[in-house]
């Protein structure tokens, strides 16, 4: 977990990245960006695009960033590429990400 702030003294908030499988060979992640105090009983969670062959969770981020400053609790997960795993099996990590 990093606790970020920027030097002008914009507010603090939390950016983590969770590894959620129990093989981290396969590189199933979930970033996380909160605000200082979530006051919201929503979170946010974003799932990338590219038709299951491509794409990061990174793409997220600077929606995510821009979200905690409203207070959201935003989440932006990865899963296995198309080669690496059945469709079943990209349902199913981000089924386990959530």
């Amino acid at each position: 977990m990093v606790d970020l702030a920027k030097a002008s003294g914009a507010s603090r908030f939390l950016y983590t990245t969770l590894c959620y499988d129990s093989q981290p060979r396969l590189n199933r992640s979930l970033d996380v960006v909160e605000p200082n105090q979530a006051t919201r009983g929503v979170s946010l969670l974003f799932v990338h695009g590219g038709g299951w062959t491509s794409g990061v969770r990174s793409i997220y981020h600077p929606i995510m960033f821009a979200l905690r400053k409203l207070d959201y609790v935003c989440g932006s997960l990865d899963y296995r590429l198309a080669g690496g795993a059945t469709a079943l099996e990209q349902v199913d990590d981000v089924a386990l990400g959530q």
